[in-house]
């Protein structure tokens, strides 16, 4: 590859192991950054992926960056400071963060029981905040800006049967928005902040 778009940038990525995530993850080592791969086990083994986190470090490793993998419940809320934390000590400095993990459980609306819509909201909705709010406060510290990325789903857009609490938690864009917005002062003016809409595929 010739124009490397990352090189040297250190990118965490929530949810890292599988799927969308392992993708992210993958390409921004072919960009030449080093990369810490946020994963659920539990999660990970209902897909019968065990050892999805060892492989994609593996296979960045091969491509010739640095990566580590760091087990993590986004949806707790010392979760997003502890993957800061793991990031600074091992690389130094958080550049990227690639906000990714999410679950898709299907109900329908009439249907969901409690437990699992507030489950859904814990991971997609408070996660996302939690590790955002996290590695912005390290990019300030670090004075340099940085970028942060929240994947979310189409259903935030459109309506579809059984996914109805992935419809309800589908805000990623507004705390994204509300940075933006002046939330977070002279933040904001020194962080990119996107939100890429992707379909949900169970990573965690």
């Amino acid at each position: 590859m010739g124009l490397k778009l990352l090189d040297g940038k250190v990118v965490l990525v929530t949810g890292g192991s599988r799927g969308i995530g392992r993708a992210i993850a993958l390409e921004c080592a072919r960009h030449g950054a080093d990369v810490v791969v946020n994963y659920w086990a539990e999660n990970d083994a209902q897909f019968g992926r065990r050892a999805a986190a060892t492989q994609v470090v593996s296979d960045i490793t091969l491509l010739g960056r640095r990566a580590i993998a760091i087990e993590g419940d986004v949806g707790e809320p010392g979760t997003g400071q502890k993957l800061v934390d793991v990031a600074v000590a091992a690389f130094g400095k958080v550049d990227v963060l690639a906000a990714n993990a999410g679950i898709c459980p299907f109900h329908a609306f009439l249907d969901i029981p409690a437990e699992i819509f507030k489950r859904t909201m814990e991971v997609n909705l408070h996660g996302a905040f939690y590790v955002t709010q996290a590695v912005a406060r390290q990019m300030q510290r670090q004075g340099q800006g940085g970028a942060i990325v929240a994947t979310s789903s189409i259903s935030a857009l459109v309506g579809g049967g059984d996914a109805s609490a992935l419809h309800a938690d589908q805000s990623r864009g507004a705390f994204t928005d509300a940075i933006l917005c002046g939330g977070a002062g002279a933040l904001r003016d020194s962080l990119q902040l996107r939100d890429a809409g992707d379909d949900r595929d169970g990573s965690q």
